[in-house]
């Protein structure tokens, strides 16, 4: 990918991030506002979630069940395994749902990861639907529900030695989670309909209560 690639997306998603609100435009320190910018644009720290996180939780279309289930976001964000920001392209459609795809680079072969978010329900799931080329004609998609969870960060070896009273609940630094509460594959270019209602998912048209996720 050429620099004049990158500084075009980059760009393009410092334009998209002018249709949120002033709070989601910038990295905040406030777990409340990380939530809110989550739920409302899934944007953490003025970013949106990388693809990839997003396919990690998902998992490889030739396995079996699930292998990762919860993703430390704050430590994921502008990782070198979530890499790179550069190759990243956001969308924030009229109805504020979120689009977001991840370009390989040509020497990796091709091909791209992404997904679209549709806001999130009033019990907190947020629901994501997939998609995934390998470079050929195939676009696999599916259905991912995740939940945005609250989580203590675990003290480093020297604040537990020194403390008085040392434990590994010691610190009070909150962080946030994504907690995979589940995926349905929806196929090879399947053509499908995602709307969030209150604690309802309208799939295709079909209302599906998820108040007791």
């Amino acid at each position: 990918m050429s620099s004049l690639e990158s500084a075009s997306r980059r760009l393009g998603v410092l334009e998209q991030l002018n249709k949120v609100e002033p709070d989601c435009r910038v990295y905040s320190l406030n777990i409340e506002v990380q939530k809110k910018c989550l739920s409302q644009y899934f944007l953490y720290g003025a970013q949106p979630i990388h693809p990839r996180i997003v396919s990690d939780l998902v998992g490889w279309l030739s396995d079996v069940g699930d292998q990762v289930i919860t993703i430390n976001i704050e430590d994921s964000q502008g990782s070198n395994r979530y890499c790179c920001e550069r190759n990243v392209e956001l969308e924030i459609l009229e109805n504020l749902e979120t689009r977001v795809v991840q370009y390989e680079d040509k020497g990796q072969g091709g091909g791209w990861v992404g997904y679209r978010f549709f806001g999130a329900t009033t019990n907190g799931i947020h629901v994501i639907a997939t998609e995934e080329n390998g470079g050929g004609s195939g676009i696999f998609s599916g259905l991912l529900l995740v939940k945005v969870i609250e989580g203590l960060e675990f003290p480093s070896i020297s604040e537990l030695l020194d403390s008085d009273e040392p434990t590994l609940l010691k610190s009070n630094k909150k962080r946030l989670y994504l907690e995979k509460v589940g995926y349905m594959p929806i196929g090879d270019r399947e053509p499908y309909t995602i709307k969030v209602d209150g604690n309802f998912l309208l799939l295709n048209g079909i209302k599906i209560d998820v108040s007791l996720l």
